[in-house]
């Protein structure tokens, strides 16, 4: 029986009765819909178990149902196959229930793989908190967070990201979301009206500085990092390890031009991936070249997943106790126990752990697509390196961003072109950003596969089958700093 799926995604949803009965629906729903044909090899349920996040048996007992129902059977050879034919269910027009289009397997950037998060590690140190922390821990806590947690903080910063802090300079909140929010207020009271943003970059930080009273100010990015002259902003918010959209890496030099601005304005690095770079070890961070002026800006929103909201600020000196007393003034302090089982896992070497399969898991993804397009039309950004969960594609000439969109939709995929993250107006060259963390496993191949189609100019077909599982240790990415030309 298959280990891995070559089939569609089933989008489990949570609904009345259970995920075991979210699971059967969403089966349900893919045969009736057409997505599951009939006679199409479902995978076995120890794949399905671990792509969904539910116990084998769960599945078994899923699988069981539906074979009883008909939706299923089970050959002589104990492979569960799609029953049917079914006939595909019409719109009931008395009903608000519509059936809807077979969702798009999502490529968008930015999204870790939720299956990779350490369920097991984070139930035991749960349980090892709770049998521990005194009733006073379940009180309102101190707004920077539990001092356990800055502790274990501090040293693991400092110890994998070169980070010079002490417990006393760092504060926990809620995502960078709000580490922004709170750092863009704290420029506004100060009397500073702008902050400098990157451009491109996720638009809704710049919606997040405009609700704090600021105005974003767009700033350019080119093959060597963020473009910073003429800024006329009191601060500006960067990602120097890895452009967060373009994928690039700021050179040294504009590294350390950035160090010495840090005296004259707030600079903001956000290390949003620090931990995932696969070439060689990551560039330590910025906030190291000027400790007393830099804010470098933490979360564990890709290392762990994005829904524990779960951030930190390694502040200088003399922003602590302001930013500190604008975050309890927001919700007084980010939740004590998810904080005090982060701490747990950091101190016990779980979170180590975690980074080490996540960033292994990650780069076999990044190695099979790219070997997967390296038939294809498509070419990497020019000085994008190996990191973080996405890569930004050049659109194949003769082509535009939206019909390569266009053409995606049709094969499947939800993909979003380069231009959708210019929150301000940019003359940048059409581009794709393509993430590959989160699809389950078992739809990835087919993701790829339809990458393949859509990278491919119509009359040329690719050079070889993308999606079928090529080792990255017997076929080699290409070169992730260069662009193929």
């Amino acid at each position: 029986m298959p280990e891995s799926w070559s089939s569609v995604d089933l989008h489990l949803d949570d609904v009345a009765g259970g995920r075991g009965r979210a699971l059967a629906e969403s089966i349900r729903t893919a045969i009736r819909s057409g997505r599951l044909r009939a006679g199409e090899p479902m995978p076995s349920s120890r794949a399905l178990a671990a792509d969904v996040g539910v116990a084998r048996g769960t599945v078994t007992a899923v699988y069981d149902q539906l074979a009883i129902e008909g939706y299923l059977q089970v050959t002589p050879r104990g492979v569960t196959r799609v029953g049917g034919p079914f006939l595909a269910r019409q719109p009931d027009v008395s009903s608000t229930k519509q059936l809807t289009e077979p969702p798009l397997i999502d490529l968008r950037p930015g999204r870790p793989d939720l299956t990779l998060f350490p369920r097991s590690a984070w139930v035991a140190a749960t349980r090892s908190v709770l049998r521990a922390a005194p009733a006073s821990a379940l009180d309102y806590g101190h707004p920077a967070g539990p001092p356990t947690l800055r502790n274990a903080l501090a040293a693991y910063l400092g110890r994998t990201r070169g980070v010079v802090t002490d417990p006393d300079r760092l504060v926990i909140c809620n995502g960078y979301g709000q580490a922004l929010f709170l750092l863009a207020t704290l420029i506004r009271e100060q009397g500073g009206t702008a902050l400098g943003l990157e451009n491109p970059s996720l638009p809704q930080f710049a919606r997040t500085i405009r609700r704090a009273g600021l105005t974003p100010c767009p700033i350019a990015a080119d093959a060597d990092g963020p473009v910073i002259d003429g800024l006329d902003a009191a601060g500006l918010a960067v990602t120097p390890g890895q452009q967060a959209i373009l994928g690039t890496a700021t050179h040294p030099k504009r590294r350390a031009a950035l160090a010495a601005l840090a005296g004259d304005l707030l600079v903001i690095e956000d290390d949003y991936n620090g931990e995932f770079r696969y070439d060689r070890h990551p560039a330590g961070a910025l906030q190291a070249l000027n400790p007393d002026h830099i804010v470098y800006v933490g979360t564990a929103s890709k290392s762990l997943a994005p829904g524990l909201r779960l951030a930190w600020l390694a502040l200088p000196p003399s922003l602590v106790e302001p930013v500190t007393a604008i975050k309890a003034d927001v919700d007084r302090h980010t939740a004590t126990v998810d904080c005090l089982v982060l701490a747990e896992l950091i101190e016990k070497g779980g979170y180590d752990r975690q980074i080490r399969r996540a960033r292994t898991h990650y780069r076999r993804r990044r190695d099979r697509l790219l070997a997967a397009l390296a038939g294809t039309d498509a070419q990497p950004w020019p000085n994008s390196v190996a990191a973080g969960m996405h890569v930004m594609l050049r659109v194949p000439p003769g082509r535009d961003e939206d019909e390569v969109l266009a053409t995606a939709t049709r094969n499947g995929l939800r993909l979003l072109g380069l231009h959708s993250y210019a929150w301000a107006e940019a003359d940048l060259d059409p581009g794709i950003a393509v993430g590959y963390a989160a699809p389950p496993e078992h739809a990835f191949a087919t993701a790829l596969d339809a990458l393949v189609r859509t990278f491919t100019t119509p009359g040329r077909g690719p050079s070889r089958r993308a999606g079928s599982g090529t080792s990255p240790s017997t076929r080699p990415a290409p070169s992730p700093g260069r662009s193929r030309a």
